[in-house]
């Protein structure tokens, strides 16, 4: 009986992955923010981001692993850090880069076309901030599995009045509202 304890608590890595697949509900997984966190695993437990960091360029990168394939693909390299949200369908997740102590932006990147986003250079004429020497997009949660919250806020330079929106941009079809 001894025996059999004893190697229920030597689960390899593999182990707790499937553990974490069977036990992972669909819903959203919290917003994580790396370099201060190393991973984060998809709602459906299929996949975990994967945060390395070097002391040379590029100094952060996130990387995607596939529990199935067994593959990682590379998402983003990154300056100083990064916020990341998986949809609940573990389809898309949204990585907000604060990249600039000025600037973000926000990312979305599709999981299954490795194809990945800048909402800034999409939204930037509707939100007018040429003038403005602060700009901070960044998205804020996922509405539905498709939809997620955007906010902007600018200010500075010939911006006399801080700008702040919020918009829903739907990443299936690029559309705002």
């Amino acid at each position: 009986m001894y025996r059999v304890m004893k190697q229920t608590h030597r689960l390899p890595r593999i182990g707790i992955a499937l553990l974490v697949m069977l036990t992972t509900s669909a819903s959203p997984a919290p917003l994580v923010n790396f370099p201060e966190t190393s991973e984060s695993i998809s709602p459906d437990g299929r996949l975990i981001l994967v945060n390395s960091n070097s002391d040379s360029e590029p100094s952060h990168r996130i990387s995607l692993y596939s529990w199935t394939a067994r593959k990682t693909s590379p998402v983003l390299n990154y300056r100083r850090h990064v916020s990341v949200e998986w949809n609940s369908n573990s389809q898309y997740l949204f990585v907000n880069d604060f990249a600039e102590s000025n600037s973000s932006d926000c990312y979305v990147y599709n999981v299954d076309t490795k194809g990945m986003i800048s909402l800034f250079s999409i939204l930037k004429t509707s939100f007018k901030t040429a003038d403005a020497t602060h700009v901070y997009l960044t998205c804020r949660a996922w509405k539905t599995r498709y939809k997620v919250v955007v906010s902007l806020t600018a200010y500075g330079g010939d911006t006399p009045v801080k700008v702040a929106k919020s918009v829903i941009f739907d990443v299936q079809t690029g559309l705002e509202r």
